[in-house]
């Protein structure tokens, strides 16, 4: 039998093993809100995501030291992305240049303000689809063959990409994740073809998907590496969302790109299964900035906003 003072010993080098260890369920966390944490140092390489703080479609502009990319344009005339396009411009310090477009897909509530942008007298280094240029479903939505005459207008370069092609960003990288070609068939919804980017920043990464829905969803989580700290709900949050796809991105945090009642059935989701941290931005712009270690997430409500944004934050603040 052994001696207590053996006991002891063995009892000693467990409780040393014990402090060394992280504590069994300590959780590593990559997302914070500026509540939460220490701000960035001035001399730090920072990924910053903006998003559009408007309700109804997707613009958001992406930068990295001297490099910017706009992915998707939001649309235009009553539904018009350009002011808050314009003002994330500034904020970016970025002038009327952007290096490159990228289009998740050619509906126009993600690509018909490209025109109110040139007419405004922003450039373009070159702008990547993944749909073929006389792309065409049947349904006045799709604005494809505009955005092809528009870049042979203005003599932009469009660059066709596909699944799995990777972009590099500065230090990141983003991945083209999209439908394989054997999946799409005849019936399968623009929404669903959309081409979803995957980036990638030190050990940091953020999953934008288009407007992917059930169908994609289902389908790309069981082919495809998709966990990201961040996530942009698909289709805006609207309709159903894939469990399983949800749970294999196991975001810490979801962005959408709407707010309203639409989307109750997707935040119903996102809680059912424990993710209780998301901003609407039809609160207002949301901004995202990465180091490659963690992200800082911040939110400025649009007018009116305020107090709702700010109390909804307060219940989402971790412990």
């Amino acid at each position: 039998m052994p001696t207590v003072k053996k006991l002891i010993c063995l009892l000693g080098i467990v409780l040393l093993a014990l402090m060394i260890l992280p504590a069994a369920g300590e959780e590593e966390y990559r997302v914070f809100f500026e509540e939460e944490t220490e701000p960035f140092g001035e001399e730090e390489e920072l990924l910053t995501l903006q998003v559009a703080g408007k309700y109804g479609g997707d613009c958001m502009l992406m930068t990295f030291g001297g490099e910017s990319l706009l992915v998707d344009t939001g649309d235009s005339g009553t539904a018009s992305f350009f002011p808050q396009f314009e003002e994330m411009m500034e904020s970016a310090g970025l002038g009327k240049h952007v290096d490159a477009l990228f289009n998740s897909h050619p509906h126009r509530d993600h690509l018909n303000g490209l025109q109110e942008m040139l007419e405004g007298g922003y450039t373009f280094g070159r702008i990547y689809t993944a749909f073929p240029h006389d792309f065409q479903d049947g349904t006045p939505s799709v604005v494809q063959q505009k955005m092809i005459r528009s870049a042979e207008e203005y003599a932009i370069p469009v660059v066709d990409v596909k699944n799995g092609d990777v972009i590099p960003f500065g230090k990141a990288e983003m991945t083209v994740i999209r439908l394989p070609d054997e999946m799409i068939r005849r019936d399968t919804l623009t929404n669903d073809q959309s081409a979803m980017i995957r980036i990638r920043y030190g050990n940091c990464s953020l999953l934008l998907t288009g407007d992917c829905e059930v169908y994609a969803q289902s389908r790309l989580n069981s082919l495809y590496e998709l966990k990201s700290d961040i996530m942009k709900a698909p289709h805006h949050g609207l309709g159903w969302q894939d469990p399983h796809f949800l749970q294999d991105v196991d975001p810490e945090f979801v962005f959408i790109t709407n707010g309203s009642s639409d989307t109750q059935k997707v935040v119903n989701t996102m809680q059912k299964f424990g993710y209780k941290r998301y901003m609407f931005a039809s609160w207002g712009k949301i901004t995202l900035r990465c180091n490659g270690e963690k992200w800082i997430v911040r939110q400025d409500p649009n007018p009116g906003m305020e107090n709702h944004a700010n109390n909804v934050l307060k219940t989402m603040l971790r412990p």
